[in-house]
């Protein structure tokens, strides 16, 4: 693979490498190799490597797709239809084999999961019910993107369509623990920037496109020899999230969200300053006020139901 970004043009400043680290499987992630100062550019990837939604869309989009299109709006997956054009992509790319001008990056990807889309109905039995709920719903998404919807693509062969639990899975796997989203509401999948791992603390890199739609990643304050170099997947407060889009569990994210999911939302509960986004359990041991809150409300309730 790093032969094929080599070739590609991707580059690379001397400090940046991949570490291998073998615990029962192969984890491969970026990291510095040297000091490094604020506003270092580590690496370069050209834009006709970078995989996107938007040009998924205008070279897959055609007046064949309209009846597949229709299908997966009947789904409900209409809100994922960049992720679904660039699974397709993904797909196209792996049916033309050694002829696919990412080849080399494609034969390294993972194979291996351990996020909500890989757990079996046994996995969900075990989780608390925040985790379950969004393991649940990854499950669905995936179910909505390929099997009986990845039947109604024109230009996929019958290989692909026939084993969807395996390539169409796998698709799945790439596009959503790999894209990240632009300012522009643009999907994109940067070879070997998807080699930066999550921080949820600090990260050390800060990604900029040119107008060409390059890509460079730029340290983001001075960073130690042997340091890893991070981006931010989503919201560190939610590890239950991280967990079931990517798998890992961040033991040190800042803030994690409340376990306890009501059953109903009423106005009184609203009123009261109710909303999931604010019910936080913070490392120091603090509890945000909205927890508190539910809390008093629900044991008042079931007071009454008591009394009742």
């Amino acid at each position: 693979m790093e032969m094929w970004a080599v070739d590609n043009g991707i580059q690379r400043a001397d400090c940046f490498k991949l570490n291998e680290e073998i615990k029962g499987k192969k984890e491969v992630y970026a990291y510095t190799n040297q000091d490094v100062s604020k506003g270092t550019p580590v690496l370069y990837v050209p834009a006709h490597l970078i995989l996107s939604s938007n040009k998924a869309i205008a070279e897959l989009r055609t007046a064949d797709m309209e009846q597949s299109e229709q299908y997966v709006i009947s789904k409900d997956g209409e809100s994922q239809s960049r992720q679904w054009y660039l699974m397709l992509k993904i797909l196209n790319e792996i049916q033309l084999g050694r002829d696919s001008p990412w080849y080399g990056w494609l034969n390294s990807l993972p194979r291996y999961y351990e996020n909500a889309a890989a757990m079996t109905d046994f996995c969900l039995q075990c989780l608390p019910p925040l985790m379950r709920k969004l393991a649940e719903e990854e499950r669905d998404t995936q179910r909505k993107l390929s099997e009986d919807t990845i039947m109604k693509v024109p230009f996929l062969c019958d290989d692909l369509k026939y084993h969807p639990r395996d390539f169409c899975k796998w698709a799945y796997q790439i596009v959503y623990t790999r894209a990240v989203e632009t300012e522009d509401g643009d999907l994109k999948i940067i070879p070997l920037a998807d080699y930066f791992n999550h921080g949820s603390d600090y990260t050390e890199i800060e990604p900029y496109y040119d107008e060409a739609g390059n890509y460079y990643a730029y340290t983001s304050y001075d960073v130690s020899a042997g340091s890893p170099l991070r981006i931010s997947y989503a919201d560190p407060r939610n590890p239950a999230f991280l967990l079931a889009r990517y798998g890992f569990f961040d033991t040190n994210c800042p803030a994690s969200y409340c376990k306890l999911l009501p059953p109903t939302v009423d106005q009184n509960m609203l009123d009261l300053g109710y909303s999931h986004e604010r019910m936080l359990f913070y490392r120091t041991g603090e509890v945000a006020d909205e927890v508190s809150v539910l809390v008093r409300h629900l044991i008042h309730v079931n007071m009454l139901l008591v009394v009742a």
